[in-house]
């Protein structure tokens, strides 16, 4: 017999959803629509928590427990179908006890319709599992109270994110390690026409990377905070705080569009949502192509952010760091060749920074004797030509461009750079009406 309790909750999740699309389809944006659902989905697993306490006589065991959200579903970022990720975390000797409330918790919970991922685990093994495996780190570092002891749940916590920052390099690592076999697996979202808006390079995966990088560094996880911490650059958080927003309501849309989990982004789909959502056609593109468009812009930037924040979590050992000054040589008064890298000395940097031909004949120089520029003469280039308007090239920049074409090396990696700057499309001002188009045809792939 199938318990009120569920019953209870079923009409919950059905009639929730349906208010929710409704805002959703009334222009509600992509984070008020997952917080909605996040709510409604709080809500049901409360009231089975609750009714599983007191309809069981376990109202003491509850005090010495933690239920906790972690996952997408702690992060407060659920799509209308999205799994629901809790653990249950017992006190210390308490471990024994609890299973009478795991039990009848998870079987009412996917009774009632929610697709669950459960675990019981002590805090050290909780703790330990996360320092082995990097799907179970990120997840956790998304953790978020739901029930229980608010003590239980700290301890746990903290013993994580101090745990976390001891680990720092090693668990950095080991989830950038991991989000490479998964855009290996799914595709890179340059090349695909069926990108996949959660897992596909540049998509939401990559945004919740900054946040478990940021985990493992400064022990938060909020991008705001991880601003204001100097681990993410002002100009790139309000970039990808516009991705997200656009990715979450696109998730959304897919999710509400097929009444399941849904996150490939299909041709028909492109067609039926650049419809739905306004796109006309401009200068020859077509609306869907418009939209795509935008697609491709919002996850480069995230894509850029996200590469910023690996790069700049990334410290030379101090061995390392005076082996490559102790062997590097002058090239002019600003600018330095290391073994490894090429760099504008501090004194120099800020106006080196906004002078195009100098960037040029920097990147010129990294090209010819295959050296990477520093993260941090790269950081302070980024922030000024964000700030430099677009104009013509003058003609030494002009020289410098074409010597730096001259030369295959690091070509490919340098262009790239140039298109993250938006100067490769002063140059080749066609660039500019290309920049991620995709054709929308069987011969043409993205640009």
């Amino acid at each position: 017999m199938i318990e009120p309790v569920v019953l209870r909750a079923r009409q919950q999740l059905r009639e929730g959803r349906v208010k929710i699309r409704q805002r959703h389809d009334q222009g509600a944006n992509g984070y008020q629509v997952c917080t909605q659902v996040t709510d409604l989905f709080d809500r049901v697993v409360l009231d089975i928590w609750n009714d599983a306490i007191s309809s069981r006589g376990l109202v003491k065991l509850a005090s010495r427990v933690a239920l906790i959200a972690h996952g997408g579903y702690g992060r407060c970022d659920l799509a209308p179908f999205s799994d629901v990720d809790l653990m249950l975390v017992p006190a210390r000797g308490m471990a024994g006890e609890i299973q009478p409330l795991a039990s009848v918790l998870s079987r009412n919970i996917v009774d009632a319709g929610l697709q669950l991922g459960f675990s019981v685990r002590r805090p050290d093994e909780a703790c330990r599992l996360a320092w082995k495996d990097p799907v179970i780190y990120s997840s956790l570092t998304e953790s978020r109270f739901l029930a229980g002891s608010v003590q239980v749940y700290e301890s746990f916590f903290n013993s994580l994110r101090q745990g976390a920052r001891r680990r720092r390099n090693r668990l950095v690592e080991a989830v950038q390690e991991a989000r490479r076999e998964e855009r290996a697996k799914w595709g890179e979202t340059n090349y695909l026409l069926r990108p996949n808006v959660k897992r596909s390079r540049g998509g939401l995966r990559d945004l919740q990377l900054i946040r478990w990088i940021g985990f493992a560094r400064e022990g938060e996880t909020d991008l705001e905070r991880l601003v204001k911490l100097d681990s993410l650059p002002a100009e790139d958080y309000e970039r990808i705080r516009s991705a997200q927003e656009f990715l979450l309501r696109l998730r959304n849309e897919l999710h509400f569009a097929n009444g399941r989990s849904q996150d490939v982004l299909d041709r028909p789909t492109q067609m039926r949502i650049s419809e739905k959502w306004g796109y006309q056609p401009h200068e020859g593109r077509l609306p869907v192509e418009m939209f795509m468009q935008d697609y491709f812009e919002h996850t480069r930037n995230v894509r850029y952010a996200s590469a910023y924040v690996y790069a700049d979590s990334q410290s030379m050992s101090l061995w390392a760091r005076l082996y490559e000054t102790v062997m590097s040589r002058r090239i002019d008064q600003a600018i330095r060749l290391g073994p490894y890298h090429v760099w504008v000395v501090g004194r120099c940097l800020d106006q080196f920074a906004g002078d195009l031909a100098e960037v040029l004949r920097l990147m010129d120089l990294a090209n010819r004797h295959s050296r990477r520029i520093s993260h941090r003469t790269w950081q302070a280039i980024r922030a000024a030509m964000a700030q430099r308007p677009p104009g013509v090239p003058d003609d030494s920049a002009v020289r410098s461009f074409l010597s730096l074409m001259s030369r295959p090396g690091r070509l490919p990696e340098l262009l790239r750079q140039l298109h993250e700057l938006r100067v490769l499309e002063q140059f080749v001002p066609a660039m500019r009406r290309a920049r991620g188009l995709l054709q929308f045809n069987e011969y043409h792939k993205y640009t």
